[in-house]
C-alpha cells in the first residue's frame, strides 16, 4: 500500500508557498520601507543566508545567528520572537531541546500578501514590469528584452483583452518627495556598514529634503541610496587628501 508522507506544518492557516512559487529577489523587495530596527533587519537577513532558494529549511541556531548578525546575546530571543509577530519570519519546525534548532523559513507579512493579492493585473502586469524597462532605467548591456506579446502568449488561459503592447505596461510617475518620507531599513542597514553614525544619517537626510525641494523622481528610495553610497567615498577620499597633505608641504 502506497503512503504519502506529509511534512508537519505549525501555521495551518497560511498558505505555503511552493518551491517553484518563491523568489527570493522578490521577497527582498518586499523589504523596502519595512518596519523593522537595525537588528531585526540584520537578523533576517542572517537567516536568509541560511534558506534554501525556496526560502525555506534555516536552522542556523542562535550562536551562529549571533555570530553573524553581531547582535547581543540577550537582545536575539525577542529579535527573533519580533520578526515572527511581524510575518518575516516562519518556525517550519520548533527546537526540540538543547541540541535540535528551531528552523526557520522566509515569511511575508499579512498586510503585504493581502496587497499583492488585490492587485490588478496579476502574473501578467508583475512579469511585464520586470521585463519592460521604465523610467530612466536602462537595460543591462548585452541583455535581450523578451518581447512582451510573446511573453504573454506563452502565458495559459490570457483573454486577448490582455495582449497590450509594451506602452501600456505600468511605468512609475515622477512625483514630489513625499512630506513623510523617511529613510528606510536598507537606508539604516547600508549607512551602518559603511560607518555612519546615527547624527550622519540624520543631517545627511535633511541636506537630501534640502536639496531636492521642488524635483521629481520616480524612486527617492533608490536616490537616497546612491547618495549613502555616494558621500561615503567623498568622505573617504577627503580623509586621503588630509593625511597626504603634511607630505606634499613637508617637500616644499
Amino acid at each position: 500500500m502506497n503512503r504519502t508522507i506529509m511534512e508537519p506544518t505549525w501555521h495551518m492557516a497560511e498558505t505555503i508557498p511552493s518551491a517553484g512559487s518563491f523568489s527570493k529577489l522578490s521577497w527582498q523587495k518586499k523589504l523596502r520601507g519595512a518596519d523593522l530596527s537595525h537588528a531585526e533587519y540584520r537578523v533576517l537577513m542572517t537567516v536568509s543566508t541560511y534558506t534554501g532558494a525556496d526560502g525555506r529549511n534555516a536552522y542556523p541556531g542562535n550562536a551562529k545567528i549571533i555570530e553573524d548578525s553581531t547582535i547581543a546575546r540577550s537582545k536575539i530571543g525577542p529579535i527573533l520572537k519580533s520578526l515572527e509577530v511581524k510575518g518575516w519570519l516562519v518556525v517550519q519546525k520548533p527546537s526540540v531541546g538543547r541540541t535540535d534548532a528551531t528552523v526557520y523559513r522566509l515569511g511575508v507579512p499579512a498586510d503585504l500578501r493581502e496587497a499583492d493579492a488585490a492587485g490588478s493585473g496579476g502574473q501578467i502586469e508583475s512579469l511585464a514590469r520586470e521585463l519592460v524597462p521604465s523610467g530612466n532605467d536602462d537595460a543591462p548591456s548585452g541583455d535581450e528584452l523578451v518581447p512582451l506579446g510573446g511573453l504573454i502568449r506563452s502565458l495559459p488561459n490570457q483573454r486577448s483583452d490582455q495582449l497590450k503592447t509594451p506602452s501600456s505596461a505600468t511605468r512609475p510617475t515622477p512625483e514630489l518627495l513625499p512630506e513623510g518620507w523617511k529613510p528606510n531599513g536598507m537606508h539604516r542597514f547600508s549607512a551602518g556598514r559603511l560607518g555612519y553614525t546615527k547624527q550622519d544619517l540624520t543631517d545627511l537626510e535633511q541636506r537630501f529634503r534640502y536639496s531636492n525641494r521642488g524635483k521629481r523622481s520616480t524612486n527617492w528610495d533608490r536616490d537616497f541610496g546612491g547618495l549613502i553610497r555616494s558621500h561615503a567615498d567623498d568622505s573617504a577620499r577627503a580623509e586621503i587628501d588630509y593625511e597626504l597633505e603634511p607630505l606634499e608641504d613637508s617637500y616644499v
